[in-house]
């Protein structure tokens, strides 16, 4: 053996030796935070694992830092960073260890003066690399893999904002400023959630002499400058009043991340500017905005008292927003071009309070002060119609009075007279005074001149006298009631039953003028003759009174030979409440009555009884029913329909086999929901609609799970107009009976059926997902479902993540098709799947599709190659394999990027590969199929790989 082969290989061994010694892994973030003074606060961001396994090798080393943008060195660290001491075991060292702040040194002026202007690295591919260096002189220390140790980083390249309203060059009268409306295009794409975006506005004026707008923009002090989070719209500040002469402005937007760093470098962070001018007009001409469309009737606006008894001096007005919609639906202009006009809206009340914006839960009610406001003879409403910016014309104001009412006028005085008021005396009430209350007993408040008592009231289309109860009441020197109410008097006991044909001739003769046949949109429309078919009260002192059978020793209205009922003065008045029980069950009975100053009520419910089909076996038939609420009535008539109409208690509807119910929820339940009808003067107004809709325990159990509870699903609208629905809800989340434990939740469900009004969470253009391109306006129509989550049983736990869950995100499904993304995780575990014939994991699946059409779709997961034993895959490859129809055939391409060394175990080393490699396995239909040959086969699969990397040897053999 000669001397040199015994040096080479002594060399060989030492080599090896020396390559075991020190073994380093270095993982970093693929698309990291361009802030670079956040990275020592990301610790995620690197992570170094050194593993020293000489026990007799120590050695003080740093750590050097390189960062490439498109292969030439723009910074690194110095000195600065801590030295280390190579010890026997394994250390690992974050970002703030690795790269630390004030060791980094910039190499390249260009590429400092743009961090330091934005404090951001500029987009672009970017190497981290990294070396161990002995602290004493510098010297490389051998590793394995072999150092410098480069990992890429992709800086995303965002877009940045373009101006779009005001225009460029656009010229606004003064009046118009207060609707200016400035907005610009997002940052694109959206900046990740740690990064953050803000928008800066500012505003200047260009002052004579200046040589250009952005001389005026970079130098002038901004007359507005407002941060906007999470916005791309700011409205012209109310405090900021339109010039007096001809002004011109120019504006324009800053990105900023939550760290107020800009985006872009140069101009100062500011996109380029935009300009436009205001033309002062001292005295703007409102045009003619008289109605041109006369085929609709104009709301009437009127007075009315909230609370007479309590609050007598509080006030609302009915059909503002009514008046309103006319005022632009009666114009053509307007109703043409909708988008082109607002309408502002304000009420004087008095002179403190002349311009009241309506805006807000109480915006059209107003109390007057006692002895501090005077109610007015008038109270008057503004309706300002406004262009928008850029619309030139149509500007309009439009003024509305309305009179006070006498009785209302009144209550600015004291001529309230009691003194010789005595029984037998009446009291005035109702609509126009129309009701006389006899009083039968009375007591008289000398200090506030109020009055309390009893006494009773002919209401003619009742056929009987009404006893009523009254306290701390006033009324006026003509005995006009003017404050408070006058109230039906209850039964103490149980209510007599009355005969039936008397209930039908009250009906009929006040009702409709029929016998009880019709049905719930007879009323609606006014000729109601059975209000049998709209209500129901299965609780309280209604159902003492329909059940009592045995009768009482208070007397029923007298009645002739055919049961029809006679008015006598001398009968016993009649208390509530009254109504009648009807041989198939039905029931139906008023329940209270109230005489208001200016208008008289009554509430009443009825019952009908449902059929079998509503009821599980063996139970008993349930009554379902309405309470109609403040009913108007005269002495010789009932106004229809009622002003509402509500559900009395929740009604609860199964099918034959009991297995899903659906349970109607009333007011009484949710006085913020439930199901009702609601009309005004102009007719129907609203309807809402509240349903739980429970499923057996043998299908579906609340997860967790009391072990009684169904799991429910919840659907509520609220709607103004008939042929306007938008209905929302939720599936709770819901255990499958015998699937091992899997869960089911469906969250934000919408069926929109509305051109006028969306679903909550689709309110605005943002809200729609980004990969629906349909329409996003309130001309929305469609079934949205934000989210439905299907989990697998623990016991399909396919790796340390958990088991295998499948999502549906921001579903739409309208006349542009199916949109859709579907994503589903820790879908098989390493070893369990294969990808292009490898063993693998699947741990993402995603699928978008928009508008019926496949738009892309990856899968993430893990990998290895067949270079290795299937059973020592120790840091198997990171995949991403994104599938395209663009090309023909079909095909995906795996981008894969390294977890550690790869136990080579067919070529006995360890592989390390760099980012350059792929594969890519395409399949597509085998034109020459024949599927009579059992060896021809039906799919062709070309399979190619890329690897580009090194190999190292810890012992050469």
């Amino acid at each position: 053996m000669s001397k040199q082969f015994i040096l080479l290989l002594l060399l060989l061994i030492s080599f090896g030796k020396m390559n075991a010694q020190v073994q380093v892994s270095l993982n970093v973030d693929s698309n990291p935070t361009p802030e670079l003074s956040e990275w020592v606060n990301r610790n995620d961001l690197a992570i170094l694992t050194v593993t020293n396994t000489d026990p007799d090798w120590e050695v003080e080393y740093r750590i050097k830092v390189e960062m490439y943008k498109d292969g030439t060195l723009m910074f690194e660290t110095n000195d600065n960073v801590v030295s280390q001491t190579l010890e026997l075991g394994t250390v690992s060292f974050l970002a703030d260890e690795i790269i630390p702040y004030n060791a980094i040194v910039f190499t390249n002026n260009n590429f400092q003066q743009s961090v330091m202007q934005t404090g951001m690295l500029p987009a672009g591919e970017y190497s981290f690399c990294l070396s161990l260096l002995k602290s004493d002189d510098g010297a490389l220390i051998s590793t394995s893999p072999l150092t410098p140790l480069c990992k890429p980083m992709i800086m995303t390249e965002y877009q940045m904002p373009e101006l779009i309203n005001p225009v460029a060059n656009v010229n606004f009268d003064s009046q118009l400023v207060p609707n200016i409306a400035f907005n610009w295009t997002p940052v694109t794409p959206l900046p990740p959630a740690d990064l953050g975006i803000k928008y800066l506005i500012a505003v200047s004026e260009v002052n004579s002499g200046q040589s250009s707008p952005t001389q005026a923009f970079q130098v002038n002090t901004p007359i507005i400058s407002e941060e906007i989070l999470g916005n791309t719209q700011f409205n012209w500040p109310t405090d900021i009043d339109a010039p007096d002469e001809l002004t011109q402005y120019v504006w324009s937007i800053k990105p900023l991340s939550d760290n107020d760093n800009p985006f872009q470098e140069g101009n100062n962070g500011f996109v380029p500017v935009q300009t436009f001018t205001v033309t002062p007009v001292s005295d703007p001409t409102y045009e003619d905005c008289e109605c041109d469309t006369y085929n609709l009737t104009q709301p009437i606006v009127e007075i009315i008292q909230l609370e007479p008894n309590t609050f007598p001096r509080k006030l609302s007005l009915t059909n503002v927003t009514q008046l309103r919609d006319y005022l632009i639906n009666c114009n053509s202009l307007y109703s043409d071009n909708p988008e082109n006009y607002t309408i502002e809206t304000t009420i004087n009340w008095d002179g403190d309070h002349s311009s009241e914006s309506i805006s807000g839960n109480n915006a059209f009610e107003h109390e007057y002060q006692l002895n501090s406001h005077t109610i007015p003879e008038e109270i008057c409403i503004n309706y300002t119609i406004n262009p928008v910016a850029n619309i030139n014309g149509g500007q309009c104001i439009r003024e509305f009075c309305i009179d006070m009412p006498q009785n209302l006028l009144d209550l600015n005085t004291n001529n309230i007279s009691t003194d010789a008021f005595a029984v037998g005396d009446t009291i005035h009430a109702g609509f126009n005074h129309e009701f006389e209350v006899l009083v039968t007993e009375v007591a008289v408040d000398s200090t506030n001149n109020k009055l309390t008592g009893k006494g009773n009231v002919n209401v003619n289309w009742l056929g009987s006298r009404v006893a009523v109860v009254f306290n701390g009441i006033t009324i006026d020197t003509d005995n006009n009631l003017l404050t408070g109410n006058i109230l039906g008097e209850l039964y103490e006991a149980p209510a007599p039953v009355y005969p039936q044909a008397w209930g039908e001739e009250i009906l009929g003769n006040g009702l409709g003028g029929n016998a009880p046949a019709a049905v719930v949109e007879d009323w609606a429309n006014g000729t109601v003759s059975n209000v049998v078919d709209w209500a129901n009260n299965t609780s309280g002192n209604i159902v003492d009174w329909v059940n009592n059978t045995a009768g009482t020793s208070i007397e029923a209205p007298t009645v002739d030979q055919n049961q029809v009922p006679v008015l006598d003065e001398q009968s016993t008045p009649v208390k509530l409440p009254l109504g009648v029980n009807y041989a198939n069950g039905d029931q139906f009975a008023i329940t209270e009555m109230v005489f208001r100053p200016n208008l008289s009520e009554f509430n009443l419910v009825a019952a009908k009884n449902t059929p079998p089909s509503w009821q599980a076996p063996g139970e008993d038939p349930q009554l379902i029913g309405f309470k109609a609420v403040n009913v108007r009535f005269h002495p010789n008539s009932v106004e229809t329909p009622p002003e509402r109409l509500e559900l009395v208690e929740d009604l609860e509807v199964g099918n034959m086999n009991n297995k899903i119910t659906f349970k109607f929820i009333s007011p009484t339940t949710n006085p913020q929901g439930g199901c009702y009808i609601e009309w005004d003067e102009n007719g129907f107004s609203q309807f809402g609609i509240e349903l739980e809709s429970t499923f057996t325990r043998d299908w579906f159990v609340p997860s967790p799970d009391d072990g009684i509870s169904r799991s429910t699903a919840t659907f509520v609208a609220t709607v103004q107009d008939w042929d306007e629905l938008v209905l929302t809800g939720n599936l709770e989340k819901s255990e499958i009976v015998d699937s091992q434990s899997m869960t089911i939740f469906a969250g934000n469900i919408s069926l929109d059926m509305s051109d006028t009004l969306n679903p909550q969470n689709l309110q605005s253009n943002s809200d729609f997902p980004s990969n629906y391109a349909g329409e996003t306006t309130m001309l929305f129509r469609g079934f949205h479902m934000e989210e439905l989550t299907v989990e697998m049983p623990d016991c399909w736990q396919t790796n340390a993540n958990g088991v295998p869950t499948i999502s549906v995100y921001d579903m739409i499904i309208n006349d542009t098709g199916v949109t859709l993304v579907a994503e589903a995780v820790n879908v098989a575990a390493f070893r369990g799947a294969t990808v292009a014939d490898l063993i693998a994991s699947i741990d993402t699946v995603h699928v978008d599709i928009r508008g019926s059409s496949f738009h892309d779709a990856f899968v993430k997961g893990k990998i290895g190659l067949p270079v290795s034993k299937a059973d020592s895959i120790q840091n198997p490859l990171q995949y991403n394999a994104l599938f395209t129809t663009a090309t023909q055939p079909s095909s995906f391409q795996l981008t894969i990027e390294p977890t550690g060394p790869i136990n080579a175990t067919l070529l006995k080393g360890v592989m390390e590969l760099e980012q350059t490699s792929n594969i890519v396995a395409a399949v597509s239909k085998n034109i020459n199929y024949d599927e009579n040959d059992p060896d021809s086969k039906k799919y062709k699969k070309t399979f190619q790989s890329t690897l580009n990397g090194n190999f190292v040897w810890d012992d050469v053999k």
